[in-house]
């Protein structure tokens, strides 16, 4: 069987092996759980409290915050919309998994919900 493309992405990005947002430091940033709020590392996909399974960003592997929540309109996976203005602040202008074009709009956080989180 196939290893699953946006988990050997999330992997990647943890990494750093692609110069990508996520990496770049050795001290990983604490970021909250979308679902209770408890803080936990950027790079922990399951929250140590709910023990819920959290979505990661396409664009940096870090878990998904729910006040930084975008999706791609072409395969509806998730990213942080900060790691969207930093990398195409960087000439990145691509979804990182179907490398479907960003529009401008997507650089605004949509409300997250439990429904938006399922879709991954």
């Amino acid at each position: 069987r196939k290893p699953d493309p946006a988990l050997k992405l999330a992997r990647a990005k943890k990494e750093g092996s692609d110069g990508a947002v996520g990496g770049d430091d050795p001290k990983e940033g604490l970021s909250p759980c979308p679902y209770c709020g408890t803080i936990g590392s950027e790079y922990d996909l399951q929250c140590k409290h709910c023990k819920k399974v959290i979505p990661f960003c396409s664009l940096s592997g870090k878990r998904m915050v729910a006040s930084d929540w975008g999706t791609c309109k072409s395969c509806s996976f998730p990213f942080r919309c900060s790691s969207l203005k930093l990398l195409y602040s960087k000439g990145e202008t691509n979804c990182g998994l179907c490398r479907a074009k960003f529009a401008v709009d997507d650089f605004n956080p949509v409300p997250f919900t439990k429904e938006l989180a399922a879709v991954v």
